[in-house]
């Protein structure tokens, strides 16, 4: 099924592509190795509190951007005063909107994790080595603020954490997906984390250290994952979708590759599924719906909705859903105007060339993480950017929400840390409070948050 591309984006994408015949497409090199007992709490993916910024400068000759695409300047609305050099006069960044309710306590772990809402609160759920680990946190309604309460303390943790792997596992119902260093992919029972029982065969073998998704379709999860094949044109990463137990899927196009995946379970039994192909001249987002028909995994058409500026580096993604199905895919990427949020609107189906804007960071950098809520009320997203505009500026998590109309970022404030912030996730339990986990160069962290 051939891919479609936005008619404004041939010309410039054929040009973009000609000065590239020479180079390597889609692979990147993911660092995917186990690494030593000896290596420092974050060294599984750098050091979150030294990450090194010498490969940090934006270049801004690579950069392909959308037309029709809307610039705004998020940093107008951030809180914090900034000097005449562009950096921010406090730590963290003015006061933010969202009220703490919990924490930030430091995690029994340093990495990356996933955030499941539950009945009674959330369950934070990392790894080691494909093997889950779950901690549950319970939590409470929200209260109104009183004056007279001292807010949450700030608590660490007593002893070393140990170290947990990347990526991330995907969460999927009762399922856990978490890849291993040589990128087996395991399926465990998340209601029998550390019961043998509850661990089942390896499902998949995604490419080491790739990310890997999932979502419900039906009473079935579908797991999303990378792998590099051979082709004629070289070695390649792809994306694939696999419903339970059956084959993988192929789901990114002939002549296409895949850097980032992401699922996200849609209202009407279906799976959006967004991909993002990053090269050294541009990001082209993929968008395709999963659905399932007489038992077996079925794909709608290969779309193009965004078309984004060129990187060096691997480009991570994010899908945001609000109650009414809503829906946002999110992209750190380089556009006319400067780095920044790209925010796609994607429709059911998704369109080519849907309309998106560009919320500037001060600074453009490698590795901006982001992440955003799903299925209620607002969007919320949580984004990792730059406090300032030096280049050593700190880099701290953005609380916001998306504009359902005008698809636009509001900032809440920025949730105070140590040092530069690597990963976040987030979620929104059942009584509407928002739930973040990152990582610094202290640790990894949670807390929970009312936003207005």
């Amino acid at each position: 099924m051939p891919s479609r591309w936005p008619p404004s984006l041939l010309r410039m994408a054929l040009f973009a592509a000609a000065g590239l015949l020479a180079s390597c497409k889609s692979c990147k090199s993911r660092g995917a190795e186990e690494p030593s007992a000896t290596a420092s709490p974050a060294g599984a993916a750098g050091d979150a509190g030294n990450i090194d910024d010498a490969g940090d400068a934006w270049d801004p000759m690579s950069l392909v951007a959308k037309p029709s695409s809307h610039v705004l300047d998020a940093g107008a609305r951030d809180g914090g005063e900034r000097d005449a050099a562009g950096s921010s006069s406090t730590p963290d960044a003015g006061v933010s909107a969202c009220r703490v309710l919990y924490g930030p306590v430091q995690q029994p772990f340093t990495g990356p994790a996933a955030l499941v809402a539950t009945e009674s609160g959330v369950e934070v759920v990392f790894h080691k080595n494909g093997v889950p680990q779950v901690n549950a946190v319970p939590a409470t309604p929200i209260t109104p603020p009183s004056k007279t309460a001292a807010p949450p303390a700030r608590k660490r943790l007593d002893g070393d954490p140990e170290r947990a792997s990347r990526p991330a596992c995907a969460v999927a119902g009762s399922h856990v997906f978490c890849s291993d260093a040589r990128g087996e992919v395991h399926r465990t029972v998340r209601s029998r984390p550390g019961d043998p029982a509850g661990r089942e065969s390896v499902v998949a073998h995604a490419d080491m250290g790739a990310v890997v998704t999932a979502a419900m379709l039906g009473e079935q999860p579908v797991l999303g994952y990378l792998a590099v094949r051979t082709t004629s044109e070289g070695r390649t990463s792809e994306a694939f979708a696999q419903l339970g137990d059956q084959p993988p899927v192929r789901i990114s196009e002939s002549g296409s590759g895949a850097t980032d995946v992401v699922f996200a379970s849609r209202g009407d039994g279906s799976v959006l599924a967004l991909s993002i192909d990053a090269r050294r001249a541009m990001s082209p987002v993929h968008a395709r719906v999963l659905t399932l028909q007489q038992g077996k995994l079925v794909q709608g058409p290969d779309v193009v909705v965004y078309v984004g500026g060129g990187s060096e580096h691997q480009v991570h993604g994010a899908l945001g859903m609000d109650a009414k199905g809503d829906t946002f895919g999110l992209m750190p990427t380089s556009a006319e105007a400067g780095f920044g949020l790209a925010i796609i609107r994607i429709d059911a189906p998704p369109r080519l060339d849907e309309p998106a804007q560009v919320s500037l960071y001060p600074n453009g950098f490698d590795f901006a993480a982001v992440a955003a809520t799903r299925g209620e009320s607002a969007i919320v997203v949580a984004r990792v950017r730059p406090l300032g505009a030096d280049p050593s500026s700190i880099r701290m998590v953005e609380l916001g929400k998306i504009d359902p109309k005008e698809g636009s970022f509001s900032s809440f404030g920025f949730v105070p840390s140590s040092s530069s912030v690597q990963n976040v996730a987030i979620v929104r339990d059942r009584f509407g409070a928002i739930w973040v986990e990152y990582t610094d160069g202290g640790g990894s962290w949670l807390e929970r948050r009312a936003c207005p």
